[in-house]
């Protein structure tokens, strides 16, 4: 994996050196370099390593290096915070998520090295293969189990220890008419499309307002490489982007992002998850009115899907 920057030998010292790639310490704290992941992991923001304890157990190493005025530099320090709260939190509630939530599990946050410029976060590593390369029936109640876990720890956990970004029904509201310009700059010839989609956000955008519980979600949760399952037993890893926010958004995220696996929205749609949706209009319509806020929204920033799915899922919105 390429680094989005690169440092030299006076930012940490005792390195070990990849040219024009990130670097690692050869040691931090009880922690031992074993080797570089390379394109296990496909970003270009962080570099990853394999580290290993003081009794040989796997480890995993980010990295990130730049100027603290990087958006990345306040990711990975949203994600130190979120790590720290998430571990606290279990362990203060250990019973109940053992009890509700056998079969989930958060890594440890191990150790956070930052000097001027860097920063180094050692996690445990998440055991398993990705949730995303298994079949939609069982990536399906994986993520029905996962929006279900978040929510649990937004009713236990002490939200005001941690600084989230916070988006409310009004944040979508005034981002939504930005993006709709630039969606139909993008692609004009969408304009009938996106306008007509209008009356479908403004209902769920409206039944938002009136839902004013926010909770822990993770915007990435549906991604290609956050989720790791074995043996039955599901990790989640990568907060760098942890929103405080409406539930129906953790939904709705992961139907957008899983959109192109028409195994699974297939899956998802004929569920009984669904239906608790589709039978109650208090979240049928913010389901609706967000489906279209992230359609507009790929159309506006031409990232995610397609413009073909994009215009798919503004029609499938508007029929439900």
């Amino acid at each position: 994996m390429t680094a989005s920057c690169t440092k030299s030998q006076n930012n940490l010292p005792n390195m070990k050196i990849k040219s024009d790639q990130q670097i690692f310490p050869k040691s931090i704290g009880e922690f031992t370099y074993v080797s570089d992941l390379g394109d296990v992991v496909s970003t270009s923001k962080y570099d990853f390593a394999h580290y290993k304890d003081s009794l040989g157990r796997e480890c995993i190493a980010k990295a990130w290096v730049g100027s603290k005025n990087d958006q990345h530099y306040r990711w990975i320090i949203n994600e130190i915070k979120s790590y720290r709260f998430l571990n606290e939190t279990y362990h203060e509630h250990q019973s109940g998520f053992d009890q509700r939530f056998p079969s989930i599990s958060i890594p440890q946050l191990l150790h956070v090295q930052e000097t001027p410029g860097s920063v180094i976060m050692i996690m445990e590593k998440a055991q398993g293969k990705l949730l995303s390369l298994q079949t939609a029936k069982v990536i399906r109640p994986a993520y029905e189990s996962l929006i279900s876990y978040f929510g649990f720890i937004s009713e236990v956990g002490d939200l005001k220890q941690i600084t989230l970004n916070t988006r409310s029904y009004i944040h979508y509201f005034l981002l939504f008419h930005l993006y709709l310009l630039l969606a139909i700059k993008n692609y004009p010839d969408t304009i009938q499309v996106v306008l007509k989609s209008l009356l479908t956000f403004y209902r769920g955008s409206w039944a938002l307002k009136n839902d004013q519980q926010l909770i822990m979600v993770h915007r990435d949760l549906g991604g290609r490489g956050n989720v790791f399952i074995h043996n039955g037993r599901l990790s989640v890893i990568d907060f760098e982007m942890l929103t405080l926010t409406h539930k129906i958004v953790q939904v709705t995220n992961i139907v957008l992002t899983r959109w192109s696996d028409q195994s699974y929205i297939k899956e998802f749609f004929a569920s009984e998850y669904f239906n608790s949706i589709k039978n109650d209009p208090k979240k049928l319509k913010p389901f609706k009115g967000m489906l279209v806020y992230g359609a507009v929204l790929d159309l506006a920033t031409k990232t995610g899907r397609s413009k073909a799915e994009s215009v798919q899922t503004i029609a499938v919105a508007k029929s439900l």
